[in-house]
């Protein structure tokens, strides 16, 4: 006959293969998740969109591990031509892919422009670092000429700065606007001019332009010098 202590040996050698088998298959899965995860994921992307370099804090202590450096892979796109010159633009768009929290996450966006003349094989950059986001680009010409006449200038939207900290540039920051020649040269941010384009009209004959404008939940007309690139005027709208 068994003694009791030894039907309580084997109760308690029963009891803890059974939790270490639950404790197995547990990492197990745990681990067949994480494989799966890196195998099959596709990170969440972002368009127009710029992740900064985590800044040091006042709480951060000495020894601490820093945040990992974020790698930015720029590429150049296809160079387009722009319609009654020889010039060609191509955008330079910047792709870091990150970890957070438990997901791969990916933030593309233009970072500059390059603009080439196929005359004078000449090529410059519109700005002077990669650090910008490049919400919008749009070639300015008269109501009613083709797509194969000549621009009177160009016009971009750029993210500078992270007004929202967030830790991103991305559309939900205050937006700067900006002219240059077709050629990418004479680079002129609108001083006063923050928003979203809600329109744009290249008065006949080519010698100035209003741009319609919203911000902060008000619209505005403002009329801009295409020769200076300088804001004349500037009116509220009804909305």
């Amino acid at each position: 006959m068994t003694s009791p202590f030894f039907r309580l040996v084997w109760r308690f050698n029963a009891l803890a293969i059974a939790v270490a088998s639950v404790i197995a298959v547990f990492i197990g899965l745990y681990a067949a998740y994480h494989v799966a995860r890196d195998v099959f994921r596709v990170p969440y992307q972002a368009a127009d969109a710029v992740r900064l370099e985590p800044q040091p804090t006042a709480t951060d202590k000495p020894g601490e591990p820093q945040a990992t450096a974020l790698r930015t892979d720029l590429d150049v796109g296809h160079f387009q031509h722009i319609g009654g010159t020889r010039h060609y633009y191509a955008s330079v768009v910047g792709a870091q892919i990150y970890d957070y929290r438990t997901s791969s996450k990916e933030a593309t966006g233009t970072r500059n422009m390059i603009f080439f003349d196929a005359d004078t094989m000449e090529s410059r950059k519109l700005l002077a670092s990669d650090d910008t986001l490049i919400i919008e680009t749009r070639e300015l010409r008269e109501e009613g000429q083709p797509s194969d006449a000549m621009p009177k200038a160009m016009l971009y939207s750029l993210v500078e700065a992270d007004t929202n900290k967030d830790g991103m540039l991305n559309a939900n920051d205050a937006r700067t606007l900006a002219l240059s020649r077709v050629d990418g040269s004479g680079l002129e941010r609108l001083t006063g001019i923050a928003g979203q384009f809600r329109g744009e009209i290249v008065n006949a004959g080519g010698a100035g332009l209003t741009l319609i404008v919203e911000d902060t939940h008000k619209l505005h007309a403002h009329a801009v010098d295409l020769a200076t690139f300088k804001v004349t005027r500037t009116k509220e709208l009804v909305r």
